[in-house]
């Protein structure tokens, strides 16, 4: 009777495996010296694209060693004295000296900018209430807000929304003043714009401009408030309409790009 040979061993067998021997230890050593070539090297075998546009890294304040004072930012304006992004608010800033004011812009029906921190209407204003009621149909759930109920700004136009006023947020907290709560109206972008050509053309030069501390011009710094929300609820980008406004407000662009402290291609 014939016994059966073993069979052969798997190619990747443990004891195949382990009888392999591994790499000398001159190969190992030369190993990381060989990868650090490489990685210096690199960048040099890097074609650039000639016709990729450079990235533009001039800075917004160029290096210095003059000891500056730390800019002002009237952030909503003079929020804790008056209801914020108010007219009246943003120019209470400027006169406590604030270096730039900062509205939140949001979109509303007819594409006018308007100063806002919240796309609901009801967190600061008198939407729910107005005209016993007038509005109270406007008011819906958004998907792209969670289901959230609330009275959208985007669903209003520009004339419904200067019916409105405005009261502060927070004030049951005592953090803010609530004495002028509504008072004010809803301003837009353009106002905005008016208001601090006004101030710097006309009121700055009666009272001075020692005291700002970027040249002597408060300019504006814009947030545009819930971008993707607005693109989904209603396919409206906030980023274009801002644009339009640059192009249909010329004396927006000195007041938010200063040729002192931005390069002047980016005006």
């Amino acid at each position: 009777m014939r016994t059966a040979s073993p069979p052969h061993s798997p190619p990747f067998s443990p004891s195949h495996f382990h009888s392999r021997r591994g790499p000398s230890s001159r190969s190992l050593a030369a190993r990381p010296i060989f990868i650090l070539l490489l990685l210096l090297l690199l960048p040099a075998l890097v074609v650039p694209d000639s016709t990729k546009k450079p990235i533009n890294r001039c800075p917004l304040r160029p290096s210095s060693d003059i000891d500056r004072p730390p800019l002002v930012l009237g952030h909503r304006g003079a929020s804790f004295h008056i209801p914020e992004h108010t007219l009246a608010s943003y120019r209470l800033a400027l006169e406590l000296g604030a270096d730039y004011i900062e509205p939140d812009l949001v979109p509303c029906k007819d594409g006018t900018l308007v100063a806002i921190h919240s796309a609901d209407l009801n967190v600061t204003s008198d939407v729910h209430t107005y005209n016993n009621g007038e509005f109270q149909s406007r008011a819906r759930q958004s998907p792209a807000n969670d289901n959230e109920w609330g009275y959208y700004v985007h669903d209003f136009t520009w004339d419904e929304l200067q019916k409105l006023r405005v009261r502060q947020r927070v004030s049951e907290s005592g953090a803010r003043y609530d004495g002028y709560d509504y008072l004010f109206g809803i301003p837009s972008f353009a106002q905005i714009v008016d208001l601090l050509h006004e101030w710097n053309t006309r009121e700055l030069p009666l009272i001075g401009r020692s005291g700002l501390k970027r040249g002597g011009v408060p300019g504006a710094y814009v947030e545009l408030k819930r971008s993707a929300f607005f693109q989904e609820d209603a396919g409206i980008s906030i980023a274009d309409l801002f644009l339009d406004e640059l192009a249909s407000h010329p004396k927006a662009s000195d007041l938010l790009f200063d040729h002192v402290t931005l390069c002047d291609d980016l005006r």
